[in-house]
């Protein structure tokens, strides 16, 4: 196993963000490390924001913040680290997330860790630690408050496959690769629909990035990433008491790498029926995801044994 090269590093800045200053789009998403980074970048943990002017410009904004204080007709609403990146780690599963006020301390209520990926009844308060009570299992963020304000009902919005592809070697890029996959954004204002695919920033040396893009098809080394393996990975490392779960299963019976999705993907299991095979068999109680063994195959990134 060999870690990533990149260490983490936060901008302590907060950016005061009007969308109406960018008719050309906005985009706010919580920042999740690379699942796989060979380079020496520093990876900028935050909230993360694109900006255009217009929706032909480049982007004159493409930066991560501490925190973004979100201004719109007279309104604002500050997003930080914690609520952006749990929002990104719940919003690819198909969960109810709410905003929630605690009835002791009127406060928002964030679900973290593990609790943003399980939804639950009981919601503990962040600040005075009154449980407080839903109906309904369901996971909280206060971002849901400020995305019911701008009239954006929506946790995963309709996206759309980029008909872009790339088929790499690592050794072109001598200052290294870092590979994501894309998550639903916070806030979306542009007319044109989401991307939604696996992003690839690639290094001519330290400082000279030649690719920056999403794409549909990635082939790195001859192996073809699977974007629903790369989210589910990017999630389950975040959270220490997953990742402690995670390996790969095979069948026994045809050897078939076992891929766990929705609520399986972070709740360990010690029985299922092979998603090739159709037979049942037990193991040791684990979640499984085969990216892990693709990005071995690299000997670089942020794997797992």
């Amino acid at each position: 196993m060999r870690a990533t090269s990149a260490a983490s590093a936060i901008n302590n800045s907060t950016l005061t963000l009007n969308l109406d200053d960018y008719p050309g789009g906005v985009a706010i998403w919580g920042a999740l490390p690379a699942i796989l980074d060979t380079t020496t970048q520093k990876f900028d943990r935050g909230v993360h924001v694109h900006a255009r002017l217009t929706h032909v410009s480049k982007k004159c904004i493409d930066a991560t913040y501490e925190s973004v204080n979100v201004v719109w007709r007279n309104q604002q609403f500050l997003i930080d680290e914690a609520t952006a990146v749990h929002f990104s780690l719940a919003s690819i599963f198909h969960h109810k997330i709410i905003s929630l006020t605690c009835e002791q301390c009127s406060q928002s209520i964030l679900s973290s860790q593990l609790f943003s990926l399980i939804p639950h009844h009981e919601h503990i308060c962040n600040h005075c630690g009154h449980i407080n009570f839903t109906n309904k299992a369901c996971v909280t963020n206060p971002v849901i408050e400020l995305k019911k304000n701008l009239s954006d009902n929506t946790i995963k919005r309709k996206a759309m496959l980029p008909d872009r592809s790339l088929n790499i070697e690592m050794n072109q890029y001598p200052g290294g690769l870092q590979i994501w996959g894309s998550n639903p954004s916070i806030v979306w204002t542009a007319s044109r629909a989401e991307e939604s695919a696996i992003h690839v920033h690639a290094y001519a040396n330290h400082e000279r990035r030649v690719i920056d893009n999403t794409y549909s098809v990635v082939c790195l080394d001859g192996e073809y990433l699977d974007i629903e393996m790369i989210r589910m990975w990017q999630i389950q490392k975040m959270i220490p008491e997953v990742m402690s779960n995670v390996s790969v299963v095979f069948c026994p019976c045809c050897n078939t790498a076992q891929f766990d999705k929705g609520i399986y993907a972070v709740i360990p299991q010690t029985s299922r029926k092979c998603q090739q095979c159709a037979i049942s068999f037990s193991h040791e109680s684990r979640v499984s995801n085969p990216i892990i063994n693709i990005l071995n195959k690299f000997n670089h990134g942020d794997t797992h044994e």
